[in-house]
């Protein structure tokens, strides 16, 4: 993940907001992204993968679209999948943080993210 920092380093909030306003991602825009905010929110990614070791790097990319609080069909169109599928990486998701399927996954994951930007 360093190598992808250094590689993408050049990245302004400004380029983000214009891959964000994309109609979908290539592979190489969501590396991008996912580095962009690694640089920024770090400590935030970092206690995501210490507390939920079974996530994997898509998974990020959901958390951090969740964080951004986009609606599911701003998502779905990001990730170039329909909002039914959405639905599903969603389930998935809770499965691996283990939230049980009764939970609000954005909730959730709002409250993770807010309680790291509060930290000193």
């Amino acid at each position: 993940m360093d190598a992808m920092k250094e590689q993408y380093s050049f990245t302004t909030a400004d380029e983000i907001k214009e891959l964000l306003a994309k109609r979908h991602w290539e592979e190489h825009e969501r590396k991008v992204i996912l580095a962009y905010f690694e640089s920024k929110q770090h400590h935030f990614l970092a206690r995501l993968r210490a507390l939920y070791p079974l996530i994997n790097e898509n998974d990020l990319h959901l958390i951090l679209l969740i964080c951004m609080n986009l609606k599911s069909r701003e998502i779905a169109r990001l990730l170039n999948i329909k909002v039914s599928s959405l639905a599903t990486a969603r389930y998935r998701l809770m499965k691996k943080m283990k939230e049980g399927h009764h939970s609000n996954i954005k909730q959730f994951i709002l409250n993770l993210y807010h309680e790291e930007e509060q930290k000193p």
